[in-house]
């Protein structure tokens, strides 16, 4: 977790997405199917890279005095990562239900979160998120970089700047 603000600090204001601000349950989820088993390591920077390209993924809320509400990344921890034993091909809606009980703080952060459904053959993988941060299109471009940074761990993250409106 970050204490001092930094160049890479990002920070929006919320205007249409604040429908979503207040809604525990308003989450968004996708499931990535995968052929091989990853290493954790692996895993983790891949994360650490999505947390770049994607930055409200790795933001949180912060009220002013107003009540003007805003997307930041300054004192977010980083975007865990919740393991699970894969032991058939109906796990990933129990692993999902679990989650569902764990509900995001959006004023803490981070606004997502991985899950990674271990298995020796065909883990998975699902991406969960705050709908305030991202929507069903916006995590069809997240699971596409998640994937070519576990394929190509050397590649770099490239900062997509959020839509603003």
């Amino acid at each position: 977790m970050q204490d001092v603000a930094s160049e890479n600090d990002y920070k929006r204001e919320i205007i249409i997405e604040r429908m979503h601000l207040r809604g525990p349950h308003d989450n968004i989820k996708m499931l990535i199917r995968l052929e091989t088993p990853i290493a954790d390591k692996q895993l983790r920077e891949a994360v650490k890279k999505i947390s770049i390209t994607h930055p409200l993924l790795a933001s949180r809320i912060m009220m002013d005095r107003e009540g003007n509400a805003f997307f930041t990344t300054k004192n977010v921890p980083e975007i865990p990562i919740n393991h699970y034993k894969k032991i058939n091909d109906e796990t990933y809606m129990e692993a999902i239900y679990k989650e569902d009980l764990d509900t995001i703080n959006t004023e803490k952060g981070p606004l997502s979160r991985i899950i990674y459904l271990d298995h020796e053959v065909n883990p998975e993988i699902i991406i969960y998120a705050h709908h305030v941060a991202c929507d069903g299109l916006s995590l069809l471009y997240v699971s596409k970089h998640i994937l070519e940074y576990l394929a190509y761990p050397e590649k770099k993250a490239e900062k997509i700047e959020p839509i603003t409106y």
